[in-house]
């Protein structure tokens, strides 16, 4: 269990492609392959188990966050074949996809909005993408 969590923690920090991922680096007696632990990452997103484990992290680390000023920010990704929750802005070449960030005053992440598509990304559509994250947390601690 702890090889499989491990590889997929090496995954997001690195950002390789699933095909790249090492992993014989992981696995010595019976290496699993890039497939298998694309299958667990993904069970374990569906389940909830990466938010949970990222709720109970901040929940325990809430006296480090520095809430002072909250920082907002967005980024907006080219989907060029398509997604989730894409849309098309006349400034951009291609279709994006957006999401926001909440962070502390030193960076300490504390909510993510849910991908919206690009034509959507105003404050009314920005308030209940994060009011619905922030709330979660607030209930947690």
């Amino acid at each position: 269990m702890t090889d499989r969590l491990a590889a997929s923690l090496y995954k997001r920090k690195t950002g390789c492609q699933w095909r790249q991922l090492p992993v014989k680096q992981f696995f010595d007696d019976q290496p699993l392959t890039w497939q298998g632990v694309s299958f667990h990452f993904n069970e374990w997103r569906k389940d909830g188990s990466w938010r949970r484990v990222w709720l109970n992290v901040r929940r325990l680390n809430k006296q480090f966050l520095n809430c002072s000023s909250i920082q907002l920010d967005g980024s907006h990704t080219p989907a060029k074949n398509g997604g989730e929750a894409v849309g098309y802005q006349g400034r951009k070449a291609a279709p994006t996809t957006n999401t926001l960030f909440m962070a502390d005053n030193q960076g300490g992440m504390l909510a993510c909005a849910a991908l919206r598509p690009a034509i959507t990304m105003t404050y009314w559509g920005l308030k209940p993408s994060l009011s619905s994250s922030v709330c979660c947390w607030r209930k947690r601690n």
